[in-house]
């Protein structure tokens, strides 16, 4: 999450930019964006809004979070009404789908709804999505580790990873697919105070 966070900070060029929050409060989304718009940690964007009016928002302006019902119909609607550029689903394991209790077949159906969208609405549509417990405990995770079914890999054009130690800031993200473009793999240096992630040229212990 953090990551969509930064990459779609730099995307100021494109707006508006929906980013659903499904699973964090669309209020701590908000916060977070603004320490990395700001470079601010937490308590210096409490202490500001604190003493001051909201001066501090035209950084994030293209981006609009929201919390809306989980539902992929309610999300349907609600890109229709917006029509955004760039739509984040955050995170996709907790759209839910009427009918569908088998986690198999409801992640199916989630792809499937998600690629509709994309291409239906011509927007991009950046879905975060959970590694399975065996990837998880993975230092390598492949394609094969996502959570739900292989539909997931197949429908999406593109599939990233970020690995790396929780406890420590250095991250590695890759390409486990790509259609019709070239693999990608960057490393960067994660600030735990302000969310940042700055991109580095070697990989540290």
């Amino acid at each position: 999450t953090a990551f969509v966070q930064n990459l779609i900070q730099k995307m100021s060029n494109i707006s508006p930019i929906l980013f659903l929050s499904l699973e964090v409060s669309a209020k701590l989304i908000y916060r977070r964006s603004i320490q990395i718009a700001h470079g601010m940690t937490k308590q210096d964007v409490i202490s500001h809004y604190k003493e001051n009016p909201n001066t501090l928002s035209d950084l994030v302006k293209h981006i609009k979070v929201m919390q809306v019902s989980p539902e992929i119909k309610a999300i349907n609607q609600l890109v229709s009404e917006i029509e955004p550029k760039v739509l984040i689903i955050d995170t996709s394991d907790m759209i839910e789908v009427d009918g569908f209790n088998d986690e198999f077949y409801k992640q199916n159906k989630i792809i499937n709804q998600l690629k509709s969208i994309a291409q239906n609405s011509d927007i991009v549509v950046i879905a975060v999505h959970h590694l399975n417990k065996e990837g998880a405990k993975s230092t390598s995770p492949s394609l094969w580790d996502l959570k739900g079914s292989t539909n997931v890999v197949q429908k999406a054009d593109k599939v990233l990873v970020l690995t790396g130690d929780r406890q420590s800031p250095w991250r590695l993200l890759k390409t486990l697919k790509a259609r019709d473009e070239g693999n990608l793999e960057l490393r960067f240096k994660m600030d735990f105070d302000t969310f940042q992630f700055h991109q580095v040229e070697g990989m540290h212990e």
